[in-house]
Protein backbone atom coordinates (compact mmCIF):
# COMPACT_ATOMS: atom_id res chain seq x y z
CA UNK A 1 0.00 0.00 0.00
CA UNK A 2 1.31 3.39 -0.84
CA UNK A 3 1.61 5.82 1.93
CA UNK A 4 2.26 9.59 2.07
CA UNK A 5 4.42 11.79 4.38
CA UNK A 6 3.60 15.05 5.46
CA UNK A 7 5.49 16.30 8.98
CA UNK A 8 7.11 13.30 9.68
CA UNK A 9 3.39 11.34 10.00
CA UNK A 10 2.89 8.76 7.66
CA UNK A 11 -0.58 8.15 6.08
CA UNK A 12 -0.96 4.65 4.65
CA UNK A 13 -4.42 5.19 3.19
CA UNK A 14 -3.42 6.10 -0.25
CA UNK A 15 -7.14 8.71 0.09
CA UNK A 16 -5.34 10.47 3.26
CA UNK A 17 -3.76 13.25 3.60
CA UNK A 18 -2.08 14.62 6.95
CA UNK A 19 -1.16 18.70 6.67
CA UNK A 20 -0.48 21.05 9.21
CA UNK A 21 -3.08 24.71 8.45
CA UNK A 22 -1.29 28.13 9.09
CA UNK A 23 -1.58 27.77 13.24
CA UNK A 24 0.00 24.51 13.18
CA UNK A 25 -3.57 22.38 13.79
CA UNK A 26 -2.44 18.82 12.70
CA UNK A 27 -5.17 17.85 10.00
CA UNK A 28 -6.71 14.60 8.08
CA UNK A 29 -8.31 15.11 4.79
CA UNK A 30 -9.63 12.64 3.01
CA UNK A 31 -11.85 11.82 0.07
CA UNK A 32 -15.48 10.32 1.05
CA UNK A 33 -18.49 8.95 -1.37
CA UNK A 34 -21.91 9.50 -0.50
CA UNK A 35 -23.78 5.91 0.48
CA UNK A 36 -26.58 7.06 -2.08
CA UNK A 37 -24.23 6.99 -5.21
CA UNK A 38 -22.75 3.17 -4.32
CA UNK A 39 -19.81 1.09 -4.85
CA UNK A 40 -20.13 0.29 -8.66
CA UNK A 41 -18.51 3.32 -10.05
CA UNK A 42 -16.10 3.07 -12.43
CA UNK A 43 -14.06 5.80 -10.33
CA UNK A 44 -13.66 3.66 -7.40
CA UNK A 45 -9.65 2.83 -8.55
CA UNK A 46 -9.43 6.71 -9.52
CA UNK A 47 -9.98 9.28 -7.02
CA UNK A 48 -9.87 11.62 -9.64
CA UNK A 49 -13.23 10.40 -11.71
CA UNK A 50 -15.30 9.87 -7.93
CA UNK A 51 -17.68 12.29 -6.85
CA UNK A 52 -17.91 13.20 -3.56
CA UNK A 53 -16.37 15.60 -0.77
CA UNK A 54 -13.45 16.08 1.14
CA UNK A 55 -13.68 15.33 4.80
CA UNK A 56 -11.37 17.55 7.31
CA UNK A 57 -10.76 16.04 10.86
CA UNK A 58 -8.53 17.46 13.30
CA UNK A 59 -8.88 15.59 16.47
CA UNK A 60 -10.97 18.57 18.03
CA UNK A 61 -13.02 19.40 14.63
CA UNK A 62 -14.30 18.05 11.73
CA UNK A 63 -15.26 20.00 8.36
CA UNK A 64 -16.78 18.71 5.25
CA UNK A 65 -15.97 20.79 1.44
CA UNK A 66 -18.13 19.96 -1.65
CA UNK A 67 -17.72 19.16 -4.18
CA UNK A 68 -14.32 17.06 -4.32
CA UNK A 69 -11.65 19.19 -5.63
CA UNK A 70 -10.09 17.93 -8.75
CA UNK A 71 -6.16 17.15 -7.69
CA UNK A 72 -6.94 17.56 -3.94
CA UNK A 73 -4.16 13.94 -3.05
CA UNK A 74 -1.78 15.95 -5.04
CA UNK A 75 -2.29 19.46 -3.74
CA UNK A 76 0.07 21.72 -1.83
CA UNK A 77 -0.42 22.45 1.83
CA UNK A 78 -1.49 26.11 1.33
CA UNK A 79 -4.13 24.94 -1.05
CA UNK A 80 -5.70 21.74 1.32
CA UNK A 81 -5.66 25.15 4.34
CA UNK A 82 -7.36 26.96 2.14
CA UNK A 83 -9.99 24.29 1.20
CA UNK A 84 -10.03 23.54 5.02
CA UNK A 85 -10.64 27.32 6.11
CA UNK A 86 -13.60 27.47 3.37
CA UNK A 87 -15.05 23.95 4.30
CA UNK A 88 -18.18 23.74 6.74
CA UNK A 89 -17.94 22.85 10.50
CA UNK A 90 -19.38 19.58 11.25
CA UNK A 91 -21.53 19.56 14.47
Amino acid sequence: MRSSVTNGRVARDPLLRIFRDDFGREWEVRMIVDQAIGSGLVGATNPALMPGALLFDSGEAQRRLEPLPAGWYIASEALLTRWCEAAVPLA
